[in-house]
């Protein structure tokens, strides 16, 4: 989109020589990150005054990869056994961790929690910190993993996601929890190896199976936004490989974050997604994820959360699912999985989740 197109766009909402963010959000959320650039400067020139309009839709250029680096360090490849112990399975087992997350965060138990899972696409070089990505890190890692093929592999994969024109995003929202807390925070994005519950009941706890997601996406790279009371928080989290930073080694994962120089996290959303969050709760984005992720997600639903999305005068509902704004109920999920197994002739091995489905949907049970 050109200048004078922008300009023209916006031209209804300017009064006074003023723009008012409050007139053209819902325009804006139309916008590139490039375009609102564009924007800015077309607006300057003219003479109109715009409330700090970039740095409030989250301006990418004042945040940084930060990837830790020392001396001495052991370095890191590819063979990740964190994100390996999701390869095969990587869709199933990233919905069944987020899920069960969103149930151990639970705010009101007489309510279902909420989980909405939705596609999107972005420019590619709206990604945050696009050029540095393609331009030095990538390019530095590939030349200090020459002789490895399965880095060379992956680190290939990453600049084909990023020479692309779009890249596919899955956003993964929870409603009716709790969003991260302090310590949810620092044990799903600063630490490795921890785990923390909020109640000695909770299944889900951000341990080994917060390396999940990073599993699905071609760029081994996630987004986490969060909401807890008045305060919002996102970061960047990418799983990267080691590679040489000056006269240090860099440990392997790397964060978007404010200053470039720690992990400190964005007091806003992320900058390439428009929609606001007025709830608690927590957004996951999955940077480059496939194009059959629906499948996937269905599957893992049906054999992890059939029951819990289930809803009976004995068993109320305690999970209710989106796929890209449309809703996916128990009865749903069963007939397409019985389908499938049906297809391969398979019905007799018919999982556990089903036949406890059937139970509570007996109508002789007494």
């Amino acid at each position: 989109m050109q200048g004078k197109e922008i300009l023209t766009k916006i031209q209804p909402y300017i009064k006074d020589n003023e723009v008012l963010k409050s007139d053209f959000e819902k325009e804006f959320g139309q916008f590139t990150i490039s375009e609102q650039k564009a924007l800015i400067d077309i607006l300057s020139k003219i003479n109109i005054n715009i409330v700090d309009f970039y740095s409030q839709q989250g301006n990418t250029e004042s945040g940084k990869w930060f990837f830790p680096s020392g001396r001495d360090l052991q370095k890191v490849a590819a063979a990740n056994p964190a994100i390996e112990n999701f390869r095969d399975n990587s869709l199933s087992s990233m919905t069944r961790e987020v899920c069960q997350n969103s149930l151990d965060a639970v705010v009101d138990n007489t309510k279902p929690v909420t989980v909405k899972f939705r596609e999107f696409d972005i420019i590619a070089e709206d990604l945050p910190g696009y050029h540095t990505l393609k331009e030095d890190i990538l390019s530095a890692a590939k030349h200090e993993w020459l002789e490895d093929k399965k880095t060379q592999q992956l680190i290939n994969s990453m600049e084909n996601c990023l020479n692309r024109e779009k890249i596919k995003v899955l956003k993964i929202s929870d409603f009716n929890t709790t969003g991260l807390k302090h310590g949810n925070w620092e044990s799903l994005v600063e630490q490795v190896g921890s785990s923390f519950k909020s109640d000695e009941g909770s299944a889900g706890s951000f341990g080994i199976g917060k390396a999940a997601p990073f599993a699905v996406s071609q760029m081994w790279m996630v987004f986490y936004s969060t909401k807890v009371g008045n305060t919002k928080k996102s970061i960047g989290v990418m799983q990267f490989v080691s590679f040489e930073k000056g006269d240090e080694v860099t440990q392997g994962p790397g964060y978007f974050s404010v200053d470039g120089e720690s992990k400190k996290p964005f007091s806003n959303e992320v900058p390439f997604d428009s929609e606001k969050r007025t709830e608690d709760g927590t957004d996951i984005y999955i940077i480059g994820v496939p194009s059959n992720w629906e499948k996937g997600v269905e599957l893992s639903l049906f054999e992890n959360f059939l029951v819990s999305m289930t809803d009976t005068q004995e068993i109320p509902q305690k999970l209710r699912v989106y796929l890209n704004d449309e809703p996916i109920d128990a009865k749903k999920i069963k007939k397409t999985y019985l389908n499938k197994l049906n297809a391969h002739k398979q019905k007799k091995d018919k999982p556990n989740s089903v036949s406890y489905y059937e139970v509570l949907h007996d109508d002789n049970k007494t």
